[in-house]
């Protein structure tokens, strides 16, 4: 029988970092039930469900978790902050097991509808306020702190806004914490809940929202404030420039400078909701041109590499049609950021044809870039773009967070931010560089 389990064990040592990994969730899961349970004085658990008495759990859960997420929201357990019930207490309401109500407690902080801290239970469902029961514990280790969420260190844009932010914040007396997400949904949760045991007062949000992310922030009981990216949550203010005059904008200078054909390139983390994309079609539709789908082009990876390729077989695509068809130059290509701007350019720089002459930017085509990073004044040809103050936009941020904080009437809003267009050697033979600022047509 021994030598039997042999190679059983042998696969289960191969398998120990799986293992592991499992072990730690399940410990996680138990320990969180467990202290549910002790939470709200259980002392007799009944281990002898069978197998349909377990089918008849699951059914009774779900019907109890679909309840609960309607009229949770809808204030039946009170505003966000309030106590929530214990697990005994919804055993007895909903006449269920407890291993039911507890099937449904985890499936309640699995979607952010309760936090559970100590013996606790909370309703969260936005920002709680200050008088609340949560509201009360949070503020006995809160201190001038902000947290700042992002999801990649090394992107310039944001570099650049946090220094600026920073610096408001340090002439307040606050402290910035900024952690870094690469991407990955489970880190968001795994931060923002730090930020709350950490005692910040209020988040800066950097990341864009998805639907499946949707309810963490959503039910976030501190004060969010989004920066830079789109966001219709109800409980978020949103500091961003005007993204659909500025698309507008330079949809305006593509057409002056002489361009008859339009291309955009973009990335998958803008394109649902890409005010520059709709503002750009938008002006050139009103004004007798188009940009056909076939010429919007978005990047799916974030890595570097994959970008500068997956761009080059846009590139290399796009200027064989357009001399395939005999598509009139110059050919604008609009870039949602610099650094996409940046590799377009040194795409159209490396594309050599074997039976026609290269292209030559600006002559032949022309490329605009948004952010107005170093970089883009940096690279070879100068690249046009859209400018906006960061100092504006970290002022404006702090001002509305702190409003936040303290205003128990705030209302959460959009604010926009004016641009500049930056004209540069990628769209004009001039090296004369042109501020044009406050267009809208």
């Amino acid at each position: 029988m021994c030598i039997n389990m042999i190679p059983c064990l042998t696969a289960e040592v191969n398998r120990k970092t799986h293992l592991n990994r499992q072990l730690f969730s399940f410990c996680c899961r138990f320990v969180r039930q467990v202290w549910l349970i002790f939470a709200s004085d259980y002392i007799i658990i009944d281990t002898t469900a069978t197998k349909n008495g377990d089918h008849a759990d699951m059914k009774r859960a779900d019907s109890i978790f679909s309840e609960l997420q309607s009229t949770i929201p809808a204030g039946e357990y009170g505003p966000s902050g309030s106590a929530f019930i214990t697990v005994r207490e919804l055993a007895r309401k909903y006449s269920c097991s407890l291993h039911c109500a507890l099937d449904v407690f985890d499936r309640l902080l699995d979607g952010c509808l309760i936090l559970s801290i100590g013996k606790r239970s909370y309703v969260t469902t936005g920002p709680c306020g200050s008088r609340t029961p949560l509201g009360k514990f949070l503020s006995e280790s809160q201190r001038d702190m902000l947290g700042i969420l992002l999801q990649d260190s090394s992107n310039p844009f944001f570099g650049s806004l946090i220094r600026h932010l920073y610096t408001v914040a340090a002439g307040n007396r606050y402290q910035l914490i900024v952690s870094c997400t690469g991407g990955s949904p489970e880190r968001e949760r795994e931060i923002l809940d730090l930020f709350l045991k950490l005692g910040c007062r209020g988040v800066f949000s950097c990341v864009p929202v998805s639907k499946q992310q949707e309810p963490l922030f959503r039910n976030y009981p501190l004060p969010l404030v989004t920066l830079a990216e789109e966001s219709h949550l109800p409980n978020t203010d949103v500091i961003l420039v005007n993204n659909y005059t500025a698309g507008r904008q330079i949809a305006k200078h593509l057409m002056k400078c002489g361009c008859c054909s339009f291309a955009y390139v973009t990335e998958a983390d803008y394109i649902e909701s890409d005010r520059r994309l709709k503002g750009f079609r938008d002006y050139l539709h009103e004004n007798g041109s188009e940009l056909n789908d076939e010429n919007i082009f978005v990047v799916t990876q974030p890595d570097s590499g994959i970008i500068s390729r997956e761009i080059g077989w846009f590139t290399t695509n796009l200027l064989n049609r357009t001399r395939q068809l005999g598509i009139p130059l110059p050919l604008g290509i609009f870039c949602v950021h610099d650094l996409l701007a940046v590799e377009t350019s040194r795409a159209v720089k490396r594309y050599r044809p074997a039976k026609y002459k290269p292209f030559c930017i600006p002559d032949d085509v022309m490329i605009a870039g948004f952010d107005d990073l170093p970089i883009a004044a940096a690279v070879t040809p100068t690249l046009t773009t859209v400018s906006y103050r960061y100092s504006a936009m970290a002022e404006t941020a702090f001002g509305v967070m702190t409003d936040y904080i303290t205003n128990p009437d705030h209302v959460p809003k959009q604010y926009e931010i004016s641009s500049s267009l930056i004209i540069r050697e990628s769209t004009s033979q001039s090296s004369v560089f042109s501020n044009i600022t406050g267009i809208n047509g």
